[in-house]
Formats: C-alpha cells, sequence, structure tokens
C-alpha cells in the first residue's frame, strides 16, 4: 500500500493522522469552542491557543502530541497559550 504513495503523500498522511489525534482529545464540546491552530510556515511557527475551560484538557499526553504533530510538520518554534477564542 505505502508503494503507492508519494513521500509527500505519505508525510501528508502522518500529519493529518496526527493532527486528529491531537484534536480528539478536546472534541468533549464543540472543537472550534476549545481552541485553535495558527500555523506559520515561513517562520516554522505552530501556535495553540486554548480557551480558559480547555487548559485542564491540555496535560501531558496532549503535550507530547502536540509536540509530535509540530515536530512532523517540520515546526521550529512551537507556543501554547491560553486566551478567549475570537468569535467568527
Amino acid at each position: 500500500m505505502f508503494t503507492l504513495l508519494t513521500e509527500e503523500s505519505l508525510q501528508q498522511a502522518e500529519v493529518l493522522g496526527k493532527a486528529m489525534r491531537f484534536a480528539a482529545m478536546f472534541s468533549a464540546e464543540a472543537l472550534e469552542d476549545m481552541g485553535s491552530l495558527r500555523f506559520q510556515p515561513r517562520k516554522k511557527v505552530l501556535t495553540l491557543v486554548l480557551a480558559p475551560e480547555a487548559e485542564p484538557l491540555y496535560g501531558e499526553v496532549a503535550a507530547a502530541r502536540f509536540q509530535s504533530l509540530a515536530k512532523s510538520m517540520g515546526v521550529t518554534d512551537v507556543n501554547v497559550k491560553v486566551a478567549p477564542l475570537r468569535k467568527r
């Protein structure tokens, strides 16, 4: 199966899988109300902004999954902030 995919497709699949596993940790409520990710590809910066009510969910396992996601994306600067989310 893996021989059917290009290296780029494999990389994208890995990132998607890690992102889904990470997001699932916050899916008890409406996900968009729990936090947001901001990715700056040129600067290789990934920022997680958590709503105050989601902060208790960001434990050791969630942090490890977030770091793993960032690493697979080639991110060199990872930030986690707790702040009220902007309503769209």
